[in-house]
């Protein structure tokens, strides 16, 4: 047992995947002091089993600050906490199992190639990996503990609960209209929810969004609901209730599979396997692509194997078989409980008291709490 500082910058899903790592910091004993970005803020906002959360968002500083900036906030919090154990997370997705172009060994292999390096191991293994020491312990720890849960106030649960009664005897469906990138998103996404809400009278499609990917919402039938600007937390809750999500890979898709909520995972980038490893209730389908997963971090169209469409879109977000992905709805609607509550298998975490909360900032000279000189360039 002793103090370890936790680092990650990462967006919501990576946080998800991060959460077994977390759980067996706590199980442990550790007294867990975590710095983080302002997604990973929202995700441990409210957890009472740390000791502290601090967040700094490094991307908001000018790219040539950026490192020192990272190295005098990283230096100050390592001088105030002084901590045991310093596990740094940053990279344990995107390095380890997402080539990243600052990596020309993985960037420039052929697609096959990466996939045997990069491709296996699944991404809530890796982190935990790194935490445990021994990575036949990580898979042991999900194939036999499962994913680990958000923590949450009561208050929260208790609209979410209420969510779910409000819709019970209907058969609810998650649906993101976008991720972050261009094989994260959902051109299919109206399409398919008009088919499934024909298909099924008792059906109702919950849509949600930023409202700043290609996608736009839509209506039918009444039976549309738009979620656009909700709280990521709240909408992390809606996943554990819904009876089915489907999407690209995206937070709410990583919600589903630490909730064990029926998912179709859209798999691009990544395999089915990365994304789903040890999860319940996966119906998720891999894009016919063929360079697809090609296991690669992609933010820019350049950084595809094949031309991006006049969409802006890359080709694997397209290449998924309609047929297929609602034959698979309809196994999950033939089965559906009208509540798969009951069956979880990732209980939910009650938290009390909010962690110490520390917002660390930044400006172009040296501020209380960043190393002298760590701003001035």
């Amino acid at each position: 047992m002793g103090k370890t500082l936790v680092i990650r910058y990462a967006a919501f899903g990576d946080w998800l995947y991060t959460l077994p790592t977390m759980r067996a910091l706590y199980d442990r004993g550790e007294e867990v002091y975590l710095h983080t970005n302002r997604k990973g803020f929202d995700i441990f906002m409210q957890d009472d089993r740390l000791k502290e959360v601090s967040w700094f968002e490094p991307f908001v500083v000018p790219k040539e600050h950026q490192k020192s900036a990272i190295e005098g906030v990283w230096e100050a919090l390592i001088n105030r906490i002084r901590p045991d154990t310093l596990l740094h997370l940053s990279n344990t997705i995107e390095g380890m199992g997402l080539a990243q172009r600052e990596q020309p060994r993985y960037w420039n292999l052929s697609i096959n190639k990466r996939r045997k390096l990069l491709g296996k191991k699944p991404f809530a293994v890796m982190p935990l990996h790194l935490c445990l020491g021994n990575e036949k312990d990580a898979y042991k720890e999900i194939e036999t503990k499962g994913y680990a849960a958000m923590a949450f106030t009561s208050k929260e649960i208790e609209w979410a609960e209420k969510w779910r009664d409000a819709n019970m005897g209907r058969f609810i469906v998650l649906m993101p209209l976008h991720g972050t990138t261009l094989h994260k998103q959902f051109p299919q996404c109206q399409d398919w929810a008009e088919t499934i809400l024909k298909k099924y009278p008792l059906a109702n499609v919950y849509l949600a969004g930023d409202g700043q990917g290609v996608n736009k919402p839509f209506g039918f039938d009444g039976r549309v609901t738009s979620t656009l600007g909700a709280p990521i937390r709240q909408l992390i809750l809606m996943a554990r209730y819904a009876d089915l999500v489907i999407g690209p890979p995206t937070g709410l898709l990583t919600a589903s599979v630490m909730w064990g909520t029926p998912r179709i995972y859209l798999a691009t980038d990544a395999s089915v396997r990365q994304l789903t490893y040890g999860a319940q209730y996966d119906f998720s389908i891999q894009s016919q692509t063929k360079c697809s997963p090609c296991n690669r971090a992609i933010y820019e169209p350049s950084d595809c194997h094949v031309p991006v469409r006049d969409s802006g879109l890359s080709e694997c977000s397209y290449t998924f078989d309609k047929e297929e992905v609602m034959n698979r709805v309809e196994f999950v609607y033939s089965r559906c409980p009208w509540s798969w509550s009951g069956r979880h298998r990732t209980p939910l975490y009650v938290s009390k008291v909010p962690p110490p909360i520390e917002a660390i900032d930044w400006k172009p000279e040296p501020l209380s709490g960043i190393a002298a000189g760590a701003a001035a360039l």
